[in-house]
């Protein structure tokens, strides 16, 4: 259950307990890898390889800087000003500035791709994620959900997308890391269908209209 309080200056300390046991490290190992930031480096180094492009990588480069290291810059700055109790940010009041400084420099992110004409690919992701962040960002302002889980299905459904029928066993990516949030006691059942229905309906709509 979550526990509703005012974090905005405060460092709170209390955190769900972590499982212990074999299931709680897979848990942990899952849910570490996964990150939504994590699952963007692999999904820009992906696009990077498959546009034909000279200038695919510096495009890649600029995103994983621009839309992922600063993000996850401020984010450890937060940290070590004891704004936020984890890099996972568990409490639902401490992700509005995280999420507004993302959504800040991924709009940056997505003018630039299309000012100076990116390789259509990553114009596309840009702005799917720019609409996904959004839509996080509104839904957490009033109730907590899985932002693992959207990354997860947003990343399933770029893979799809780039590899067609063959890439749709990656759909199994969901449910796991649906299962090591609910394993870590981060989220509830509803919390991680939510996120991940937002990831393959923002992903696929945004990937196969405008493609």
């Amino acid at each position: 259950m979550e526990i509703h309080r005012s974090v905005e200056n405060t460092f709170q300390p209390l955190l769900p307990v972590l499982p212990s046991g074999f299931g709680g490290k897979i848990a942990r190992i899952i849910s570490n890898t996964g990150n939504p930031l994590i699952l963007a480096i692999a999904a820009s180094v992906l696009v990077a390889s498959s546009v034909s492009t000279p200038s695919a990588w510096q495009w890649a480069f600029f995103q994983i800087f621009l839309t992922i290291a600063l993000p996850a810059f401020y984010i450890l700055w937060l940290l070590r000003q004891r704004k936020v109790t984890d890099f996972d940010i568990y409490y639902r009041e401490q992700r509005i500035k995280p999420y507004l400084f993302t959504i800040f420099c991924v709009s940056a992110a997505w003018l630039i791709t299309v000012i100076w004409q990116a390789p259509y690919l990553f114009r596309t992701i840009t702005a799917a994620v720019l609409i996904e962040l959004t839509c996080l960002f509104i839904i957490n302002r009033y109730w907590k959900i899985s932002a693992h889980s959207a990354g997860a299905a947003s990343f399933a459904s770029l893979l799809i997308y780039m590899g067609g029928v063959s890439a749709l066993p990656m759909l199994v990516v969901i449910p796991i890391m649906a299962w090591s949030r609910l394993r870590l006691r981060r989220h509830t059942l509803l919390q991680t269908i939510a996120g991940s229905l937002l990831g393959i309906c923002v992903f696929s709509l945004t990937l196969f209209t405008f493609s």
